[in-house]
């Protein structure tokens, strides 16, 4: 018995000794020899910022600078404080505490170029610069019933930062920029903040290293800051002699309809837009309305799906959409990306790549 166990456990210990000395390695995958090639590869470019010794380390980092054309369609309600109207040369009115909307809606298309750097591997600077095309539809329920849809297209231009970071498998980025976008119906341009954070992954393509596909899920915040004053024409609006006649007669039924107390109240305001509503009536031509207003989004919150298709590492496609609330957006964009070479900053090294 004790010799067949003996024979028995030679017989295990050749065969294993044999799998260890015979057994050919796993073949790597092109994106694993794509990685491993990266750490005996010098890198090239100036930017970003230890961005060397991130190659080193096995990292497949992004090219520094890019230049991305982006196309954003956008609907959402916007909720008006703090209105004051005046005809012509009549004084400012604040109608604030009688207004009743039943929406006030914008919509647009935006299109904008955007130029970026990558200071860090985790850090991105970028700037905005691009056009919007767009219009707002505003329905007035009281004191009058009115409504009417603006054309206001304008010129818009800001900054941004970027941070992104991984969690294995996974990434994450959050990101803030500041716009003024420069409307031709405002006095002065309108300043705008929107913040966001996008978790995702990236999926590689074996055989073809430098393409990936990328899914994400956002969240971002939009807050628009300064108050607005503006003028829009008679003519612009589709405002007649007969249509402010009309006001007035709405106008004196919503002030007969109040209770007496209610009528005190607002017997002033009630006064001065009945001397607006004449005063326009009878200067109809190259007539005005004057206005001023403070705006912010009825849902300044939403939520997005996105996805990117990156064909090589200078060239990626993205389409992103979502919305909230009455509000939607979606975007299309297209993405260069390059670097300039040269000494990598911080990189520990002082010959410059040929």
């Amino acid at each position: 018995m004790k010799k067949t166990l003996l024979l028995l456990s030679f017989i295990l210990i050749c065969i294993s000794a044999r799998a260890q000395y015979t057994t050919v390695p796993p073949k790597k995958s092109e994106r694993e020899k794509y990685l491993d090639s990266l750490k005996n590869v010098k890198y090239p470019f100036v930017f970003p910022a230890l961005g060397a010794k991130a190659q080193k380390k096995g990292f497949d980092i992004i090219l520094p600078h890019g230049v991305m054309l982006n196309s954003i369609y956008t609907k959402q309600d916007i909720e008006l404080s703090d209105l004051s109207v005046g005809f012509n040369t009549t004084d400012l009115t604040n109608i604030d505490s009688i207004v009743v909307f039943d929406h006030v809606t914008g919509e647009g298309i935006v299109t904008n170029f955007r130029f970026d750097t990558y200071i860090f591997p985790f850090l991105n600077v970028y700037f905005l610069a691009g056009t919007m095309n767009g219009n707002t539809s505003v329905a007035l329920a009281e004191p009058i019933q009115y409504s009417t849809t603006t054309s206001n297209p304008g010129q818009y231009y800001g900054f941004g930062l970027m941070l992104a970071g991984g969690i294995g498998k996974y990434w994450i980025t959050s990101d803030i920029n500041f716009a003024w976008t420069d409307l031709d119906l405002l006095d002065h341009p309108v300043k705008t903040r929107v913040a966001g954070i996008r978790f995702g992954r990236t999926f590689n393509f074996n055989k073809h290293p430098q393409q990936n596909i990328a899914f994400w899920v956002a969240t971002q915040n939009q807050k628009i800051f300064n108050e607005t004053d503006g003028q829009i024409s008679f003519s612009e609006l589709g405002l007649t002699g007969s249509k402010f006649e009309e006001f007035s007669t709405q106008l004196d039924t919503w002030y007969n309809n109040l209770s007496p107390a209610q009528q005190k109240l607002y017997e002033n305001m009630y006064t001065k837009l009945s001397e607006g509503f004449d005063n326009a009536a009878n200067n109809i031509e190259n007539g005005y309305v004057r206005y001023h207003f403070s705006k912010s989004l009825a849902t300044p919150w939403h939520v997005s799906l996105g996805a990117q298709w990156q064909l090589n590492k200078r060239w990626q496609f993205r389409g992103e959409a979502g919305g909230a609330y009455r509000k939607q957006q979606f975007m299309l964009s297209v993405g260069y990306r390059f670097g300039i070479k040269g000494r990598n900053i911080a990189s520990g090294k002082n010959e410059i790549p040929k």
